[in-house]
Formats: C-alpha cells, structure tokens, sequence
C-alpha cells in the first residue's frame, strides 16, 4: 500500500511538472496562438506554435526563465513548415548542449539535418548547419557509411535566428564535405561521370551498380571521387550525389 501510495505522488508530480512546462508556453505565446510542441533547456524553453496570422510556417520561439517573469529571446516564422509539423515528419528535437549551443535537430530515416544556434550578448544567432546522409550501402563494417555536409558560413554581421531559413542554410550550393575517408557504393544501375560538377560536362564513361568509391569532395549536389577499375585503371571524376545514397 505504502509503495502505491508513492507510485502516484511520483506521478502526479511529473505530471505536476508537465502542466507547469505547459503553462510556461501557455503564458508567453500569443493567447490566440495553438501549441504544437515546447521543449524545456534548463534556464530556457523553447516553443512551437500555430500562429493565426502564418499559412504556411510554424513559429519556434525561444524563452529564458527571469525571476521577474520569462522573457522572450528570438522568435523564428520562417523555419518550420506548419504541413510538416501538423504531419508528424517535420516536427525536430530541440536541446541545449553543455558547451551552450541550442540544436535543431530533424532525425529522418535515412539521415539527420541539425542547426546550431549560439546565444551572444542576449541575442541568439546562426552557428552551423550539417546534414548527414546515411549510406544505403557499407564498403566494411569499419568504414564510414554516411556523408556529413555542413554549412558554417557566418556573415561578417552574423545571422540572427529570427532570419534563418532551412532553405538557405540547407542549400546544396553552401554546403561543404567534412573531410575524412569516406567510401561509398554506386546504388544505381548506372552513376554517370562528369568532368566538373554540372550537368552539363557528362563524360561518356559510367560507373555500375556496386562499384566503390572514394569521396574526395563535395559541391552543389555533386561528389569529386576516385575509383579503381578492376584493370587497373584509376578514374577521377564527379558523380550526382544521389546516385551513392
């Protein structure tokens, strides 16, 4: 009797906390505004919310804990696609690392995109971008099976979240490989080569289906790589990035 009695203090009181959490939200967003999702990091939370006055984005709003009331930090309309998040596939993890970095992160099947944001002199600003692309296909159990992409490009004045855009630091053309030894297989009937990363310079050689490569370079969608043909023969050339993932 003693241990359920304790059972439902615990209970009620994480439930307790929950409704609090809740509340917090309840009490900064605009009071016409519907709740989506909150996130609590310690001194702040964050929240996302259906705003009236927004067709197409969720709004994702971060908040600190003042002792005179919570206080607004940066406000974002333009990140979050309110399909995706009404859809389930677009709604991201947020949290607070102990270095004090904020991530965005959208953990997807077959890779993960993820935002940094640092808070400088009360305002919080872009950090990085990255993208991982898991490989469909590992070379050896040992080996690197996914391509990490990242944009870390800050203007001179820096790039306030209020103003971030997946579309813009997710581009393919400001995107940069993190280097390392990465190999990867063709996953395509056919990978063509190319001299240059355009469309428009297709060499006439191909790759097949299986062949290996190595990943030397990435650039707006296409992969610099190295092959070793089975006669011996070395080829470097570019392939489209969707043909290896």
């Amino acid at each position: 009797m003693k241990g359920i009695i304790v059972f439902v203090f615990v209970s009620l009181f994480l439930l307790s906390l929950g409704a609090q959490a809740t509340g917090e939200c309840r009490g900064v967003i605009p009071f016409n505004a519907s709740l989506l999702k909150q996130f609590g990091l310690g001194s702040e939370f964050a929240c996302v919310y259906e705003s009236p006055g927004l067709i197409d984005n969720a709004v994702l709003s971060f908040y600190s804990e003042e002792k005179v009331g919570n206080k607004l930090i940066s406000s974002n309309s333009i990140l979050l696609s309110l399909d995706d998040i009404k859809s389930g596939i677009g709604i991201p993890s947020i949290i607070k690392l102990e270095t004090g970095l904020y991530q965005v992160l959208w953990d997807y099947p077959n890779g993960v995109d993820v935002i940094e944001l640092m808070l400088v002199d009360s305002e919080l600003y872009f950090k990085r971008a990255m993208k991982e692309m898991r490989l469909p296909f590992s070379v050896e159990a040992d080996e690197v099976n996914s391509i990490v992409l990242f944009n870390d490009a800050i203007r001179s004045e820096g790039l306030l979240f209020s103003k971030v855009s997946g579309f813009e630091v997710f581009n393919k053309n400001s995107l940069k490989l993190k280097a390392g030894d990465i190999y990867a297989v063709v996953s395509v009937g056919k990978a063509f080569l190319y001299y240059g990363a355009a469309k428009h310079s297709k060499a006439k050689c191909c790759l097949i289906k299986g062949d290996v490569v190595k990943v030397l370079e990435y650039r707006s969608g296409f992969l610099k790589i190295s092959y070793m043909a089975k006669n011996g023969k070395h080829l470097t050339g570019w392939v489209d990035l969707s043909s290896v993932i």
